[in-house]
């Protein structure tokens, strides 16, 4: 198997038994505490889900502040969210460094008898954006900025997006989508955002994309405080969200209900070309250089 694509996946895989066990690794900081045990499980298997596989195991390690370490609500979320998805866990907990932040690290273990990996495309295949773009960024936002939130005077418009951690998750919807349509690949999006997971999936299969800028739904405080803060919205975290490339001829519009009767909503934001990328917006055409994103967090100026 390609080392350098799993690499970019962010995953590890062995062959056993005429199947494959997939590994992924995932380390959480920054975060909100009450947070970091529903997110150790959710980040790390949402991104093997994408691949086909289903979570078998998680192994946890949470290093937490004195004054939070006999807080073992962190492990039984994980574990609960593991007993929802039929997962076997294991965690321990440690008391974090003087001066250091809660630090989440886990280790989720899939199995697959087949795998979809983001490589085999052609030219006209259907871009599908599912779920809901910046949802990752409003909520980081909400809950590290108050003052920018006063700041951009978006008040109650804004925090409520600390109680959306819900739509930081794509792991079911990836367990979804393959059950309600045939899909040529899956690929979270990431913390580079849409264009950066864009340029990715170009990466590893050698395509270009066209897509349509007015057709990816932000929501209005993403436009408002990306503005305030100089940002592209295509480029903010997105985890959550879920790009699935469907072949042309898909029957697009009954997916899209399948899905809404699922509740995920689905935006067919463009397509695959030969070529580079390009942006589509107000009815100009925006060439875009394929390089890796800048791998910087947008939050990390904070």
């Amino acid at each position: 198997m390609n080392t350098v694509l799993m690499r970019e996946l962010g995953v590890y895989l062995e062959r056993s038994c005429g199947a494959f066990r997939v590994y992924a690794t995932e380390t959480l900081t920054d975060l909100p505490v009450e947070d970091l045990g529903f997110f150790s499980l959710h980040f790390p298997a949402s991104r093997i889900s994408t691949l086909g596989a289903d979570p078998k195991l998680i192994l946890g390690t949470f290093l937490l502040p004195k004054d939070r370490f006999s807080d073992l609500k962190i492990v039984e979320e994980m574990e609960e969210e593991a007993k929802r998805y039929r997962l076997e866990s294991a965690a321990r907990v440690a008391e974090a460094r003087l001066g250091e932040g809660p630090i989440a690290s886990a280790v989720i273990v899939g199995e697959a008898r087949d795998l979809m990996l983001p490589v085999n495309f052609r030219a006209g295949d259907i871009i599908a954006l599912i779920g809901v773009p910046g949802a990752d960024f409003l909520y980081l936002i909400a809950s590290k900025r108050p003052d920018l939130v006063e700041k951009a005077d978006l008040g109650d418009n804004l925090s409520k997006w600390k109680r959306c951690r819900w739509m930081l998750t794509c792991l079911d919807a990836a367990r979804t989508i393959p059950s309600v349509a045939k899909v040529s690949g899956m690929i979270c999006v990431g913390e580079s955002g849409i264009l950066g997971s864009l340029t990715l999936l170009s990466k590893l299969s050698g395509m270009g994309f066209v897509i349509w800028r007015d057709r990816i739904e932000f929501p209005p405080e993403l436009v408002e405080i990306s503005h305030h803060m100089g940002l592209d919205p295509l480029s903010v975290p997105s985890r959550g969200a879920v790009l699935a490339i469907l072949p042309k001829d898909s029957p697009t519009d009954k997916i899209g209900e399948i899905l809404d009767a699922h509740g995920y909503r689905m935006s067919l934001i463009g397509s695959l070309r030969t070529g580079g990328g390009r942006i589509v917006e107000d009815g100009r055409i925006r060439e875009l250089s394929l390089d890796p994103p800048d791998a910087r967090h947008p939050c990390s100026r904070f």
